[in-house]
């Protein structure tokens, strides 16, 4: 293996160690801002941290027998075909040409709880011995790591794991997998390479993932959602038991984590370095938490991607920032989806996108600033409150709406519009209803589209600094009675209830 192994166990904990210390002070800082800006319209960003039914708790552990690991050689095809019954069979192909003619096909960790070094020393001696080997206090893996339904594998604090690209390697769990301090990584492929194999990490069906303070680097491709960089999905025939959890990690040139067809994971307070792809992809998935999470510079065309059919998804107080393309997706009829508290800034294209039938959206006390495009753009949707949130100097319209549901109602109360080349813009909308707004900085277009016409009388309405209620209905105007302050938070919950959430 290349000599700079040994500088890279030094360098990767000591730039884990300074690197998010840096990365929290940012976070705070735009937090700080998101709060005090919020707090000058009457507005927070006051989120939840935990969802009745899935735990933050430590110890997982469904391997409650202690048995001595037992380590096996055996075709890789066993692997992959349940990998494709859990996940699918996108980048089977890819996965398998990968894998290198000669040589035993996969190590099964069979049964028993075993550390990186048990694995070591249960291969010595046995065909095994080549693809599995010790550099420094780390080991390199050249063939894919597969856990089996009742085994567990536990990577300790300090421990590094190298998965050796060459060799076709991953990691794969259908048991139990507990990563607490330490790093998987794999070499990045030369820049000529098209389309290369890289190493990812997946937890499939049975399996339960527990991660926290990890650092994943080089990782995954977009060969597949599965093969990602880390992946999870619960949504097999025969699925996990207690939900995954991916906490206080790094993510270092990866291409992103993926929650496919799940049902329940909480994904917290991890750190994405310019994710080459999609840093957060919530697939089919319910009950879905995405929190405190800092995406920094990511490459795809999303930070965070929510699909559907799914419902009850929560994502809170994450901090987005320049990205390439756009901010965050939630398409394909996701519903009851609450995003809460979150920072969008400097993206390339439009901050927060909704589309395709997604529906019971409660989009609050977010501070989204700077970007190219609008600050949120929403097409074809259904039922969607929009409350307390700063929308400020932004390409596009800070509000874009487009095409509402025929049953859709939109309520848009007491956010701060400002600097952006128009406040609220619509077309073709049905029911929509403007409530106790600041449009006092949005010069000078405060509406556009069809609501461009009735400008007069926003304006009208709005002498001496009132912020007046206008119900709109296609293309007529009225007015209404001021609305109670919790009216968006009694709107999301009534329809979160009819979502089934």
């Amino acid at each position: 293996m290349p000599d700079k192994l040994p500088l890279l166990a030094i360098a990767l904990p000591l730039w884990f160690l300074a690197g998010p210390g840096l990365a929290q002070d940012d976070t705070a800082q735009w937090l700080a801002e998101r709060d005090r800006v919020l707090a000058e319209i009457g507005a927070s960003a006051v989120a939840e941290t935990q969802v009745s039914g899935l735990t933050l708790a430590d110890g997982v552990d469904p391997v409650s027998i202690d048995v001595a690991p037992q380590v096996v050689g055996s075709d890789v095809r066993l692997a992959l075909t349940q990998m494709a019954m859990a996940a699918g069979s996108a980048g089977q192909a890819d996965i398998a040409s990968a894998q290198p003619a000669e040589g035993p096909g996969a190590i099964y960790l069979r049964a028993g709880r075993a550390t990186l070094g048990q694995i070591y020393r249960a291969t010595r001696g046995t065909d095994l011995e080549p693809v599995v080997q010790q550099d420094g206090d780390g080991y390199i893996v050249s063939r894919p790591l597969v856990i089996v339904q009742g085994a567990a594998l536990y990577l300790e604090p300090g421990d590094r794991l190298e998965l050796d690209a060459q060799g076709g390697a991953f990691l794969l769990n259908f048991g139990h997998l507990s990563i607490s301090g330490a790093t998987i990584r794999a070499d990045a492929p030369p820049p000529e390479a098209e389309d290369p194999f890289r190493p990812f990490v997946a937890s499939l069906g049975t399996g339960t993932l527990e991660v926290a303070h990890g650092v994943f680097s080089g990782l995954g491709s977009n060969m597949a959602p599965v093969a990602s960089g880390l992946a999870m999905s619960s949504g097999s025939l025969f699925a996990a038991g207690a939900p995954s959890v991916v906490r206080n990690s790094r993510f270092l040139d990866v291409h992103g984590l993926s929650v496919i067809d799940s049902n329940g994971a909480l994904v917290l307070d991890n750190q994405f370095d310019r994710p080459r792809g999609v840093a957060i992809w919530s697939d089919d998935s319910d009950r879905v938490v995405i929190s405190g999470n800092h995406i920094v510079e990511p490459e795809g065309p999303f930070a965070i991607r929510v699909d559907g059919p799914a419902t009850d998804l929560r994502i809170f107080d994450n901090v987005l920032t320049d990205g390439h393309h756009a901010g965050l997706r939630i398409a394909g009829g996701a519903s009851a989806v609450d995003l809460r508290g979150n920072v969008l800034a400097g993206f390339a294209g439009r901050a927060v996108v909704a589309e395709e039938g997604a529906r019971c959206l409660r989009v609050a006390g977010n501070l989204i600033q700077g970007n190219g495009g609008d600050g949120i753009s929403a097409r074809t949707i259904g039922a969607a409150m929009v409350a307390g949130n700063a929308i400020l100097d932004n390409g596009g319209a800070g509000l874009s709406l487009s095409q509402s549901l025929p049953e859709a109602e939109i309520l848009v109360a007491g956010n701060l519009f400002a600097d952006n080349r128009s406040g609220v813009r619509t077309a073709t909308i049905g029911s929509l209803m403007l409530s106790d707004n600041d449009l006092t900085d949005q010069m000078p277009r405060h509406l556009a589209g069809d609501l461009a016409q009735h400008t007069p009388l926003f304006l009208r309405e709005s002498r001496g600094g009132l912020r007046p209620t206008l119900a709109f209905h296609d293309v007529r105007a009225e007015l209404s009675q001021p609305l109670p302050p919790n009216a968006a938070d009694a709107a999301f919950e009534q329809c979160r209830v009819e979502a089934g959430s």
